[in-house]
């Protein structure tokens, strides 16, 4: 037989006697858990998948990015790979964030006793999780996975895809960012690690209208790529303080266009999950056909019609 380096034959009858062993309900599969009720609920992200985070800037993304890896560091191992952020500032703004001190005093060293006494009480759950934060100047995909692999990640969050340099010469940014997002979910495919990769979303048309899959900068090939996409972006853009939508606009293996609101408290950087949820949307009815025999409830027969 001729295999070839990279590639899995599954026939059918090996399919099927694994079937039964990877679907044992002693054994539940092990999703990524994002510590949101209504994501862990819709959205199952496993080994070899890519989540595109889009964000417009200043809707939070990078705060919410940090939080749902710190809360995936609890069981897994996490590498966060920065390129516009220095470590040491994603390091604070998990504090602020994990220990609900205010980011201000943190950045303006105005932190008093009973701060450093938070902080210093919530030393055992802000040490515990195997989080790395990383600068990452210039670091392509490729040497973002020979990295992962040393370090033994389960789940890589790169902030953000537009600014991966490629690994070859492209023409324009939008080869660019093509190539990079092919080579990401390449990379989570390969080495069945999540791919969790933050990006930018255009500007808006018009006011008040929300994003959609082809927001995602530079290139169609993100959404193409991406399992799962997820929308985040202010509720009323023009309140400093609005609440932020989180929808769920790609969804492989579950459903989509669902959409969850967040308070975000920006003093500590951390995103909850609102009270006060949009109902779900009722699914459209059924269509009736009409007989020329039996004529609707609420409606004319087709003979009552004028030709």
């Amino acid at each position: 037989l001729c295999e070839r380096p990279g590639v899995r034959r599954l026939t059918m009858e090996q399919g099927f006697r694994e079937f039964f062993i990877r679907h044992d309900p002693k054994k539940p599969p092990e999703y990524f858990k994002w510590r949101f009720g209504g994501l862990d609920e819709e959205v199952h992200v496993a080994g070899g998948d890519m989540v595109v985070i889009g964000g417009y800037p200043s809707a939070g993304k990078t705060a919410f990015a940090l939080q749902i890896a710190f809360a995936g560091a609890k069981t897994r191992r996490v590498g966060f790979f920065s390129y516009e952020t220095a470590a040491d500032k994603l390091h604070d703004r998990t504090v602020a964030c994990q220990a609900q001190t205010s980011y201000k005093k943190i950045m303006s060293d105005q932190l008093e006793e009973r701060d450093f006494a938070q902080v210093y009480d919530m030393s055992g759950h802000l040490t515990s999780p195997a989080l790395e934060l990383l600068e990452t100047g210039g670091m392509t995909v490729s040497a973002i996975g020979s990295y992962a692999m040393a370090r033994h990640y389960d789940v890589i969050v790169v902030d953000y895809l537009q600014k991966i340099p490629a690994a070859g010469r492209t023409a324009n940014d939008f080869e660019r960012v093509s190539q990079v997002s092919s080579d990401l979910q390449q990379l989570g495919r390969r080495t069945g690690k999540v791919i969790i990769a933050l990006s930018q979303l255009s500007r808006p048309e018009g006011d008040g209208k929300a994003p959609t899959m082809s927001s995602l900068r530079q290139s169609g090939q993100i959404e193409q790529d991406a399992d799962v996409v997820l929308l985040l972006y202010k509720e009323y853009p023009k309140e400093t303080f609005s609440r932020r939508c989180l929808d769920i606009a790609k969804n492989k293996d579950g459903l989509s266009g669902l959409g969850i609101l967040l308070n975000f408290n920006g003093d500590n950087q951390c995103f909850r999950q609102s009270g006060a949820q949009t109902p779900p949307k009722e699914p459209p009815a059924e269509p009736v056909q009409q007989s020329i025999f039996k004529p609707l409830p609420d409606g004319p027969t087709p003979f009552d019609r004028e030709l």
